[in-house]
């Protein structure tokens, strides 16, 4: 019976590593940021500034973390002008985190731009065109650095 006993708890912390390794490309949202930008720009805003350097101090708190960064504008000027600004205001962000920051590199996923695309404001307004000028960011932590290991010893 003792011997079933400690192959079942074998077994268990056996399961708990696979499951552990398995979530290494698994990762959990802890926060997300959003700064916005002026009509045709992609400078950082004092204001962009203050969100970037509060998510900073959180994710250098943070073990097994990753940045993803995504770029945005409004449905104003044309399809190609909006994928490389878009483009331009997520390595805006991306710069200033690992310049000013310090923020490892290899802790932001590849910036993306996604132009006009994924609107999250209403593009025939002045407010929601300027919600849609935007960086969101995305502070995700990996589920397998994080996931506890279930101990094995007696």
């Amino acid at each position: 019976e003792r011997a079933n006993t400690e192959a079942a708890r074998a077994n268990a912390g056996v399961d708990a590593t696979n499951a552990r390794i398995s979530n290494l490309d698994n990762f959990d949202l802890k926060t997300q940021a959003s700064v916005l930008f002026k009509v045709n720009s992609a400078e950082l805003t004092p204001e962009a500034m203050a969100v970037l350097d509060t998510l900073a101090e959180e994710a250098a708190n943070q073990d097994g973390y990753i940045l993803e960064v995504a770029g945005y504008t409004d449905i104003t000027g044309t399809m190609t002008k909006n994928q490389m600004l878009s483009h331009q205001r997520a390595d805006a962000v991306v710069l200033y985190l690992t310049g000013v920051r310090g923020i490892p590199l290899r802790r932001i996923v590849t910036p993306a731009g996604y132009g006009s695309l994924k609107p999250v404001g209403d593009n025939t307004t002045r407010e929601g065109r300027i919600q849609n000028r935007r960086v969101e960011v995305n502070l995700l932590i990996n589920k397998g650095i994080t996931t506890e290991v279930a101990s094995t010893s007696p």
